[in-house]
């Protein structure tokens, strides 16, 4: 079986008023999980970086209850 060649992502850098920045592209968010809300977070030692993709705590959660009800309007 041929060994299967890793994928590249490239994202071109700009200098940003003496910062540098640089897009994170989309392919590599989907390929790790990402969603809306998500955090992007990076890793570097010793020269080796690594990225990974945390869940943000305050997002909606299911609670499997339903909606909650509205209080019951007096009858006068």
């Amino acid at each position: 079986m041929a060994k299967k060649e890793p994928t590249e992502y490239r994202a071109r850098l700009a200098n940003d008023a003496g910062v540098i920045r640089g897009k994170i592209p989309s392919p590599l968010v989907r390929a790790m999980g990402g969603r809306p809300g998500d955090y992007m977070v990076f890793r570097s030692d010793a020269g080796r970086v690594t990225a990974t993709i945390s869940r943000s705590k305050g997002g909606a959660k299911k609670t499997g209850k339903g909606s909650p009800r509205k209080a019951k309007k007096s009858g006068r």
